[in-house]
């Protein structure tokens, strides 16, 4: 299996990265802007994977929405949707051999939304509409490129986790263990359920990722 991995030097991108051997990891600390249409397309065209997972983005301002500039508020805009934006482009231009799976990681904030902050909620909403929008871009086409969204649960193994935890267990009056309850997402187990979806002949279009693993949405 070739794998490429958008995102790919920290939290659940990491644990994907190192359970697919020999993947190809995007990340910023590789000195690539995985923003830019230009890295999309070259690596694509220079790698051909059977597997492109998309997990990059950008740790969002957890304020209220009265305290946000539009600057502040966009940033998963700019960075996230972008990104999905211009891998899945890319996928369907290049274009990647009928059989490909594209794995969009989004978030489970855009199921549930976020009242510590609603920019990132819409734009891990918009990552899950541009994946269905691709998959239908590509039946249309006849491309045969297959996309799926995955949701993860909250995380302490991640940054965006790890900083909203606190104020997330506090607003509902539990310490942070009580919140998360016994089965915590790791990057190993969310290694272990990517590369076991990325395995599937016909997986489904969404699917919630837990420390229990993935679940139909």
């Amino acid at each position: 299996m070739k794998a490429v991995v958008v995102g790919a030097s920290r939290g659940l991108g990491r644990g994907i990265l190192e359970a697919m051997d020999g993947a190809v990891g995007i990340s910023r600390t590789s000195g690539s802007d995985a923003r830019e249409p230009e890295v999309a397309v070259d690596t694509l065209r220079r790698h051909q994977p059977d597997v492109l997972v998309i997990v990059a983005g950008a740790v969002p301002e957890l304020r209220p929405l009265h305290e946000h500039t539009w600057e502040s508020f966009s940033l998963n805009f700019e960075f996230d949707v972008k990104i999905a934006f211009e891998w899945s482009r890319a996928a369907l231009t290049t274009p990647l051999s009928p059989g490909t799976r594209i794995i969009m990681i989004s978030s489970g904030a855009a199921l549930r939304g976020s009242t510590l902050s609603a920019g990132y909620s819409g734009a891990k909403a918009s990552q899950r509409f541009i994946a269905a929008t691709a998959q239908s871009d590509s039946d249309r086409l006849g491309l045969g490129l297959g996309f799926t969204t995955v949701f993860p649960t909250i995380t302490p193994h991640g940054e965006v986790g790890r900083e909203s935890l606190n104020i997330h267990a506090a607003q509902a009056g539990k310490t942070v263990a009580e919140y998360l309850g016994a089965a915590v997402l790791t990057p190993e187990i969310a290694g272990r359920e990517i590369l076991k979806l990325a395995s599937m002949e016909e997986p489904a279009a969404e699917y919630v990722l837990t420390g229990d693993g993935l679940r139909l949405l």
